[in-house]
């Protein structure tokens, strides 16, 4: 045991630093008072104010030098980080429900407010495969649309109003514009079909989603 010179209590001797000095090779003081004194220094020299904009840029150099700081980090202390990171989880399970959900839900409104039917968002996935196969396949798809184009010129009456054709078009920008996701014109009785085939008219035009426009394809869809 041995008393600190500032505070006076009776510590042991490991709560003392080392001073080779001194006779019994220990500081005079504690470890709690030494810290306690830097400190007060510090504060009147106005020290130990952290810069954030200084202490982002040394944290980024020190990551652009080290990319694999934070892996070896976790490999090295990685059973203390899963024992601690499933003690946070059983403590607050509730709150990270709670949060959980609420992103859930957060997340489905904005599916529904973005797709039409509950298999919808699914087709995504499908988009994105018929993307890739059109990059792949160029000659395919152009003659794909060239044919079309015909079938339409073709499927166009004299009787027809452009007037409600060209607004049916404007709606769909509107629409893509407000809403930050695609609409279509879509032809309620498809152009090419081995069901029937309809014109492109105004009375056969509906401004629909894209991906539900996509997810039609060449049916006809009965409402009601």
């Amino acid at each position: 045991m041995k008393t600190c010179s500032v505070c006076k209590a009776q510590k042991s001797l490991s709560e003392f630093g080392v001073l080779t000095r001194n006779k019994d090779g220990l500081a005079g003081r504690c470890k709690l008072c030494a810290c306690a004194a830097v400190a007060a220094t510090k504060r009147l020299r106005g020290l130990g104010k952290v810069d954030p904009v200084k202490a982002a840029e040394r944290a980024k150099r020190f990551y652009e030098r080290n990319p694999d700081y934070g892996k070896r980090q976790f490999a090295k202390h990685r059973n203390k980080i899963n024992a601690r990171t499933a003690a946070y989880q059983k403590k607050h399970k509730g709150a990270l429900l709670a949060k959980a959900k609420t992103r859930y839900d957060a997340v489905m409104a904005a599916r529904r407010l973005a797709f039409v039917g509950p298999l919808i968002p699914s087709k995504i996935l499908g988009q994105r495969k018929r993307r890739a196969w059109k990059k792949a396949n160029p000659h395919i798809a152009n003659a794909s649309t060239a044919m079309r184009r015909a079938q339409k010129k073709h499927a166009n009456m004299k009787w027809a109003n452009p007037f409600f054709i060209r607004e049916a078009y404007d709606l769909a920008k509107l629409r893509t514009k407000a809403t930050g996701f695609e609409w279509e014109v879509d032809h309620i009785y498809p152009l090419q079909s081995d069901f029937v085939c309809g014109l492109h008219v105004e009375f056969n035009l509906q401004v629909i989603p894209a991906v539900v426009n996509q997810a039609k394809g060449n049916k006809v869809v009965q409402h009601g």
